[in-house]
């Protein structure tokens, strides 16, 4: 098995950000930001997005990726951003790559331990904690790369804070939905 690449995608349909953690060390390799050509739409867009990620990862292999998921209630070109995440999963999971899909909220829990911090907040500690300046793209790409490697590293999750450590077991076993609770109960007391 070679070197274990971590990716991270942070999808926006004008600019994409991509991080990459080579290796099972948590440090931050590379990172970009590609922006669309304004003339581009609809698949061509989407096109241009996959050959953007294709050539990102090119000869890399395993990868393991985290893309952030939808926000709660968005509707602001949902299903352009639905077609646009799809894609960039696609992409990679022809490639063999599992792909994680993380909500925005606890990409932002990961990364300063407050699901509801401000984009600034997010910048902030990521190149506190890479000591490099990001843009807003690369600092949330690099910190789902951060949460891949977490996720899916076969190392101990030693050295991530409450919070990290919190988001990644609530990823791997999610809560039940109360409705199951409610009729699991009802069956049991039948």
């Amino acid at each position: 098995m070679g070197v274990h690449a971590y990716l991270g995608i942070d999808p926006s349909l004008r600019k994409t950000g991509l991080s990459l953690i080579i290796d099972d060390n948590g440090l931050l390799e590379t990172r970009v930001t590609h922006t669309v050509p304004k003339d581009l739409r609809g698949t061509p867009r989407l096109q241009y997005h996959r050959t953007q990620l294709q050539e990102f990862v090119r000869g890399l292999s395993p990868i393991f990726t985290a893309i952030e998921g939808p926000s709660l209630y968005s509707v602001n070109r949902a299903d352009d951003l639905g077609d646009l995440r799809g894609r960039l999963s696609l992409t990679m999971e022809d490639l063999g790559s599992p792909v994680l899909r993380v909500a925005p909220t606890s990409v932002k829990k990961f990364a300063t331990g407050n699901g509801g911090a401000s984009k600034n907040k997010m910048i902030s500690a990521a190149e506190d904690f890479w000591n490099q300046k990001m843009t807003e793209d690369e600092a949330d790409a690099s910190w789902l790369a951060y949460i891949a490697y977490a996720y899916f590293s076969p190392e101990p999750l030693h050295g991530l804070t409450r919070a990290q450590i919190a988001v990644i077991f609530g990823m791997r076993m999610p809560r039940a939905k109360k409705e199951t609770v409610r009729l699991s109960r009802t069956t049991t007391n039948l």
